[in-house]
């Protein structure tokens, strides 16, 4: 599912280094818009 986001492992990681656990809520928040909008 990340890699169909977009992102690699090592990408998420560095995020996760500079925004802190947030990221986990805005990357989940914006898939749930993402997904919305297909429909």
């Amino acid at each position: 599912d990340k890699i169909k986001a977009g992102a690699d492992l090592i990408q998420l990681y560095t995020g996760f280094i500079y925004s802190g656990p947030s990221l986990v809520k805005k990357i989940n928040n914006l898939l749930i818009k993402r997904n919305e909008s297909k429909y």
